[in-house]
């Protein structure tokens, strides 16, 4: 593959994306995968960024269609729902890829309890 070479810092991040089965990422679609657009690079990149996306389940997205609120703003949602807001920093949680989640609608249900009541 060509395209390993000029991935950049998103290599081994492109990597696993490709194994995943579902990429979770809140407002990865309308942030996260545009940013990283330029790192998909080789004669596949185009059909890789498009399956990539494709696998990506953005609670953001789900959430301002199902209550109404067009940028639900994931801090709010953290503070919410009693959890740790966001720092400002750039980080991956070592716990998040441990967290027992079933089902990745439980908690997008109870998030939008808490922004109805918001």
């Amino acid at each position: 593959d060509d395209s390993t070479n000029k991935e950049g810092p998103f290599a081994d991040l492109l990597r696993l994306f490709d194994s995943a089965d579902v990429i979770v990422a809140y407002n990865g679609l309308g942030f996260d995968f545009p940013l990283i657009r330029k790192y998909y690079k080789g004669s596949n990149g185009r059909q890789r960024y498009v399956s990539h996306r494709s696998k990506c389940l953005d609670p953001m997205y789900t959430l301002a269609s199902k209550l109404d609120i067009r940028y639900p703003k994931l801090n709010n949602l953290l503070i919410l729902n009693k959890l740790q807001p966001k720092t400002g920093v750039s980080t991956v949680h070592s716990n998040s890829a441990k967290l027992p989640i079933p089902c990745p609608f439980s908690h997008t249900r109870t998030l939008c309890v808490h922004l109805v009541q918001f």
